[in-house]
């Protein structure tokens, strides 16, 4: 069975404020808010939300935050505002299988359960929503400055934050800052324009000079606070200056003081002349007492609409008293929440909502009928609506961030790169470590062999090193990848940069440092084993190393990034590796190999990198595992290697790409 969740609003809140005599807008003074419908319903200052059901519909609107502009607050310096955007959407339906919503909708910020739809409605109208077809479908209309929502205009004018939030963690917040800056603003701008955006923007999160130039921080690094990670992640968005501003549950995760002062963070966002939409989950009654209207929802229907200062009244009238000194929205959270056990609690609960529900819909009505029926918001400047003018005005501002060209994309994003991987200390000193005890003991199992025996006897060694090369290439990349796919996947849905250009950098800037570690690796084992004494075969080794590392490197990054999961990534990575290993010729002879299973020694890296290996110590052919030469095995091996990076990068391109449902 399915059930379809249906949303209709009127507008969502442009706020507006009073004008610096420059033409600019102050961060606080008599700055008016406006607040539209909410999935189904909302309003506040000078705007409405309208409710609307078809039989057999549910409305089930959700959670969502609109920030007002509070009188007062602390100003921020004079600066052109963006262009105000009117968001508004109709007939808005998400249906998903047998599912069972609980919420509470508000105007600036009320939340229900987990379940409750919050992410859902927010997804929906910033165009976020993950595409699942044949799972879940959605329709409706959403409109910007009244025409159809344009995705790669759209994406410009506004910014979305996440719920959990992905940084690099050996980056500095200003560093963190600057980087998106300089892949998301015009490339006309100059290195100190850009320096100066990020000024603001940290002026404007209230992120100190000392917090600017700590490190983000991660699992085994100490950084900055959850708190400030929050208003990074925000900045991260507002150094393009976006007309409207989603973030999902800004609050999550944060204790009750940073969770209110996050609060009045985004409050004086919507005073710069933003529209600020959240999700609120759970508020404290601090956060609560900033509400101006409050849409109340359970199990699909609407429990209350009307002011939030008179949500406890209505209740008690009805025989639901808040008990004294209690917080309204546990209170009300906790009267429209349907338990799942034991079976009476949720029929009690059941009918104690449609109790709820029966005695909303007046309520809701009159309220309606006294903030008007059309959702316009009025700033103090004038009306503004979704005329022409401003609609122009969004596609000049959009026009004018048009990304960098590729060239400037992948020298921005090498830099990143090349720092990123400098500052791992950890992982960088636990491979060079690595790398000289392997090396040693290698060495030492095989001490001088190589200058008496003939190839039999070294062919151990050969092999050896390149099954523990190979390891240390695939395990390099599966459990660092991972970390970095989640970021690279919120950065691509907001347009961030190109994919080949970050795929480029990252290849690119890896390289150096597998050559280092193979090197070092190669000057201890090579001489100490006594394999041919020759220069030129003793760069042949090392580049023979050199090149099996980066092909396992290749393969792991590929299956990484085409497992649908970093688990999975982990399970399928060292198989595949074995696998190449078992048909690399030192095994498993070719003669010895079942026909139907002959193919599997041409596609496997390991048997290039060992006929390469063989033939670089006993040139004259002695015991050669093909008939390739040294440099046609490496050529071959070569080949392979791109082969790999060229299924990464389409696997990157195509099954990791952001994929939205569009049929809003």
């Amino acid at each position: 069975m399915s059930w379809t969740v249906a949303a209709t609003g009127d507008a969502v809140p442009v706020v507006g404020a009073a004008r610096c005599p420059g033409g600019g807008i102050p961060g606080g003074g008599d700055a008016n808010s406006s607040s539209g419908g909410s999935g189904g319903g909302g309003g506040g200052g000078d705007g409405d939300g309208g409710s609307r059901t078809g039989p057999g519909t549910a409305v089930v609107p959700d959670d969502i935050a609109f920030v007002p502009v509070e009188a007062g607050a602390p100003a921020t310096p004079c600066r052109a505002p963006p262009p105000p955007v009117s968001l508004t959407w109709e007939d808005l339906t998400f249906t998903v299988p047998a599912v069972r919503g609980r919420a509470a909708s508000t105007d600036h910020g009320v939340g229900g359960d987990d379940r409750s739809g919050k992410t859902t409605l927010l997804n929906l109208l910033a165009g976020r929503l993950p595409a699942a077809p044949g799972i879940t479908s959605a329709s409706g209309t959403v409109r910007v400055n009244g025409s159809p929502r344009d995705e790669s205009t759209f994406k410009q004018l506004a910014g979305y934050v996440v719920q959990e939030s992905s940084l690099f963690a050996h980056l500095t917040v200003r560093e963190t800052l600057t980087f998106s800056a300089r892949l998301r603003l015009p490339s006309s701008l100059t290195a100190e324009e850009v320096n100066k955006r990020v000024d603001a923007v940290l002026s404007e999160m209230g992120l100190s000079p000392s917090v600017a130039a700590t490190r983000i921080g991660g699992p085994f690094e100490r950084g900055i606070s959850g708190g400030e990670r929050k208003r990074v992640t925000i900045g991260v968005e507002l150094v393009t200056d976006p007309s409207i501003l989603f973030l999902d549950e800004p609050t999550t995760g944060l204790d009750a003081f940073n969770a209110l002062a996050m609060m009045g963070t985004l409050r004086r966002l919507a005073s710069s002349g933003r529209s600020v939409v959240a999700t609120i989950h759970q508020p404290r009654s601090a956060i609560y007492a900033m509400v101006d209207t409050l849409l109340l929802l359970a199990a699909g229907r609407v429990a209350y609409y009307g002011p939030a200062t008179g949500a406890v009244a209505h209740f008690a009238r009805l025989g639901f008293q808040c008990p004294p000194r209690f917080n309204p929205a546990d209170f009300f959270i906790d009267l429209t929440a349907v338990p799942s056990a034991p079976a009476a609690a949720a029929t009690a609960a059941t009918a104690r909502i449609r109790h709820l529900a029966g005695h909303a819909h007046a309520n809701g009505a009159s309220l309606l009928q006294a903030t008007g029926s059309k959702g316009t918001a009025s700033a103090a400047d004038g009306e503004v609506d979704g005329g022409s003018s401003r609609a122009a005005g969004n596609a000049t501002h959009a026009a004018g961030r048009r990304r960098p060209a590729w060239p400037l994309e992948f020298r921005i994003l090498l830099g990143r790169a090349t720092r990123l991987m400098v500052r791992e200390r950890r992982a960088n000193s636990i491979r060079a470590f690595q790398t000289i005890v392997f090396a040693t003991v290698l060495s030492l199992i095989w001490l001088n062999q190589g200058r008496d025996a003939d190839l039999a006897g070294v062919s151990g060694i050969l092999f050896v090193l390149l099954i523990n090369q190979s390891m240390v290439g695939t395990f390099s990349v599966i459990f660092v990848f991972p970390l970095e796919r989640a970021i690279i996947f919120w950065e691509r849905a907001a347009g961030t940069y190109r994919i080949s250009a970050y795929y480029v950098a990252k290849v690119l800037c890896e390289s150096p440092r597998t050559l280092l570690y193979n090197t070092f690796f190669s000057i201890i084992l090579y001489w100490c084993v006594g394999l041919r004494a020759s220069a030129s075969a003793f760069l042949f080794f090392i580049l023979t190393l050199w090149t099996t590392t980066m092909t396992a490197e290749a393969l792991a990054l590929s299956i990484s990034i085409a497992a649908p999961s970093p688990a999975a990534a982990v399970a399928l990575s060292p198989p595949a590796v074995i696998v190449s290993l078992l048909f690399g010729g030192f095994f498993i002879q070719g003669a010895r190999i079942p026909d139907w299973l002959g193919w599997l020694r041409w596609v496997s890296f390991v048997h290039y990198a060992f006929g390469a290996l063989t033939r670089n110590q006993a040139p004259d052919g002695e015991g050669a595992i093909n008939g390739l030469s040294r440099w046609g095995n490496l050529g071959a091996l070569a080949g392979l290697m791109v082969v790999f990076r060229v299924g990464g990068y389409v696997a990157l391109r195509t099954l990791r790409a952001p994929r939205f449902d569009r049929s809003v």
